[in-house]
């Protein structure tokens, strides 16, 4: 379960304010009983860390899997102050979620990588090496972002945007590089930050997206789905992800979500899906591109 709507109003469909704490518990509950076992989070979802916390406190899950994130570095950074803001954020992380260790952590910013190399690369084994990361590796957004991952063997986790309109992770054969090199992955952006869910004249999306928002109903439609069942069930069998990561606005959304990632999508309409929504711009795929719309 992704957590982002847990601690802030996200999402380009959601007309909800942020979850009062009452609406989270609920909703973190109803996710546990359902079977859901892993969460997903980072400091820059708000108040979500504490509201994992505060769950992580009171119910004492069996099984359960954190997963949160190390939030941008500064650019300007020098190598030899990389360490102990790393382990400040690690440490913030695992005070806010009430857990000793968190089992995966990402570098949200893919860019950090490059910039600031091996400090980082280091300082993360460090926290493996302390027992307060389980595994470190990174979210990315691009292919080309993967292949910066595949060169540190050290990073061995790696979080992708997957949905019906962005391929790119599979079709580049990034994706089986990652598989090649042992990582574990999980497909997020299932929903493109909820943009499938709207229709094509909705005035929240992207001038380029009407086209093919269209096209993606008129299937679902003709094959007597929702567009939810429809992009959660390809998501779910095409990824090749470990985990996919869906978040929910609310524990009466939450079950609909698990029914579309058991929607069993026959191939005919999986070609059909791929062969139909062909050629979707960057300009739709990529969310730090959308115009018109709050950050």
């Amino acid at each position: 379960l992704g957590t982002a709507q847990v601690g802030m109003a996200y999402g380009i469909s959601n007309r909800r304010a942020a979850l009062d704490q009452r609406a989270v518990g609920a909703l973190l509950d109803e996710a546990y009983e359902r079977g859901v076992r892993a969460l997903d989070t980072a400091p820059s979802y708000g108040n979500a860390e504490e509201c994992v916390g505060r769950f992580v406190s009171r119910r004492r899950p069996e099984g359960l899997v954190l997963s949160s994130k190390l939030p941008a570095l500064p650019e300007a950074l020098e190598p030899g102050k990389v360490l102990a803001l790393v382990e400040q954020c690690v440490e913030r992380s695992r005070k806010r979620l009430e857990a000793d260790r968190i089992d995966y952590y990402l570098v949200h910013g893919p860019a950090d990588v490059r910039r600031h190399g091996d400090a980082l690369v280091d300082a993360l084994a460090e926290c493996r090496g302390r027992g307060w990361v389980g595994h470190s590796g990174v979210s990315i957004y691009s292919p080309e972002d993967a292949d910066h991952a595949l060169g540190r063997p050290e990073l061995t986790v790696t979080q992708f945007p997957f949905n019906a309109f962005d391929r790119r992770a599979r079709d580049t054969g990034a994706l089986e590089r990652l598989r090649r090199a042992g990582h574990e992955t999980f497909a997020r952006s299932v929903l493109l930050q909820g943009l499938l869910t709207l229709g094509p004249s909705a005035p929240e999306a992207p001038p380029l997206a009407a086209r093919w928002l269209e096209l993606l109903a008129a299937m679902a439609s003709r094959h007597d789905l929702t567009v939810v069942e429809l992009a959660l069930g390809y998501a779910s069998r095409e990824s090749g992800a470990d985990y996919v990561v869906v978040g929910a606005d609310g524990a009466d959304q939450l079950a609909g979500i698990i029914s579309g990632l058991e929607t069993e999508l026959p191939a005919e309409l999986v070609r059909e899906i791929e062969t139909t929504l062909d050629g979707v711009p960057l300009a739709v795929i990529d969310p730090r591109l959308w115009e018109a719309r709050a950050s």
